[in-house]
């Protein structure tokens, strides 16, 4: 692969122009990037920065002077929301892991009474409940600490061999990798809450039975410290297993975004 800047000008903005479309794609896509905890300025900057290291690694032939002195303004315009709904099918997919960890979350805080307290996320600007929200950060921590960030800049360096600017679309494999993710956040989700609504199920079957021996007994008043106690418990059980799914779900999270570009993780 020829490695150059020696470009006339039209055809570097034009190469710029899309580097940077993919590359702020990609690096918004995740959730540290997202909303506004991080100054709009420090986001264009990164993204530019991500863009001219990428720009050596295009392809001579990605942007010819033919393909440039062909280029009008509807065609650069399709190019540029060619990147963008790669970008959005992108967010889409970190979006489909991420709520992975909601739903499996929210079912736990809602089992052992956390559902009333909920916590307000900066980056995604509302509200969710608070196991929830540790689960979705762990991945995160899980995710910049095995260095899954560097694949995702090796991914977009090597999707510019695989996928030309304005070539994304929306055919019937794409809808299968939606579907198909779609599906995963209730099967995952479930086996993370598992264990919380099983032993729930265990202790509401057991003060049931308390209630009708001793009428007396305050089992309203127990339920609550008691549910609160277990549920902590079986959340301090399960973290291992949880941060092996995190790790688990990062190689997912990789194949995917690869399969949407065209390379094989």
């Amino acid at each position: 692969m020829q490695m150059s800047f020696d470009f006339p000008l039209e055809v570097t903005a034009i190469k710029f122009l899309a580097v940077f479309a993919r590359a702020g794609a990609f690096t918004m896509a995740f959730s540290v990037f997202d909303g506004n905890n991080i100054p709009m300025p420090v986001k264009i900057i990164f993204g530019i920065m991500i863009s001219l290291i990428m720009m050596p690694l295009v392809p001579v032939e990605w942007c010819d002077a033919a393909f440039v002195a062909n280029l009008d303004m509807l065609k650069l315009t399709m190019l540029v929301l060619g990147e963008m709904l790669l970008g959005a099918g992108i967010s889409l997919v970190v979006g489909c892991i991420m709520e992975i960890f909601n739903f499996g979350g929210s079912m736990i805080d809602m089992d052992i009474g956390f559902n009333s307290a909920q916590e307000f996320d900066p980056v995604s600007q509302e509200n969710r409940s608070v196991i929830a929200g540790f689960f979705g950060q762990c991945f995160m921590v899980i995710f910049l600490a095995e260095d899954a960030h560097y694949e995702v800049i090796k991914l977009i360096a090597a999707s510019f061999n695989n996928l030309e600017p304005g070539a994304f679309m929306v055919n019937q494999d794409v809808l299968d990798i939606f579907i198909n993710m779609s599906a995963g956040i209730f099967s995952t989700g479930i086996q993370i809450a598992l264990p919380a609504l099983g032993t729930m199920l265990i202790v509401n079957i057991a003060l049931g039975l308390l209630a009708r021996i001793g009428e007396d007994f305050p089992v309203l008043m127990l339920s609550f410290p008691l549910k609160l106690g277990i549920g902590m418990i079986i959340v301090i059980a399960i973290l291992p297993s949880v941060m092996g799914l995190c790790r688990g779900l990062n190689g997912e999270l990789l194949k995917w975004m690869g399969a949407l570009c065209g390379v094989e993780i």
